[in-house]
């Protein structure tokens, strides 16, 4: 896994046709009732540095973490259990010219699907309940292939 190349943050990333900066002004956290979570923010600046990669996002939000690591020649793959986000997020992939796979599932439900796919599974504010991380250990170990981390971010106190 390649992590030596930053990314050029002197172009914000569009979220909901608004620009944000990593590392810069978050005054507009919250975007028109959906918000852009700390957590996000945390795990796109962990997601920087990592190219040429395959990556899984969960449960990816408005999309922040994952068109950070798409915008660094990484393939990536999102997988978002609610349907309704899936507007927004190909919104803000089209609005930032970068590509993802999409797939709304469940991740506790996957079973072989991705079977060693994955260099690194990242997620924020994905672990709530007790069935999440069931799932979350079941993802890991049948779609991680231990090349690079898996890594989770979360807040006990969110915005």
């Amino acid at each position: 896994m390649d992590i030596t190349r930053p990314l050029d943050y002197t172009n914000p990333i569009l979220i909901k046709g608004k620009p944000y900066t990593i590392n810069g002004d978050d005054s507009g956290l919250c975007l028109d009732g959906n918000r852009l979570w700390p957590c996000s923010i945390a795990l796109a600046e962990l997601v920087s540095p990592v190219a040429d990669s395959e990556l899984c996002f969960l449960g990816d939000g408005l999309g922040l973490p994952s068109i950070v690591a798409a915008q660094n020649n990484n393939i990536v793959t999102v997988i978002e259990r609610e349907p309704r986000i899936w507007e927004l997020i190909h919104n803000n992939y089209r609005d930032n010219n970068c590509w993802a796979k999409f797939r709304v599932e469940d991740w506790a439900k996957v079973n072989d699907k991705y079977k060693d796919n994955f260099d690194a599974i990242y997620g924020s504010e994905i672990i709530y309940n007790s069935y999440n991380l069931a799932g979350l250990i079941n993802f890991i170990n049948v779609s991680w292939n231990g090349h690079g981390p898996c890594k989770f971010v979360a807040s006990s106190d969110k915005c």
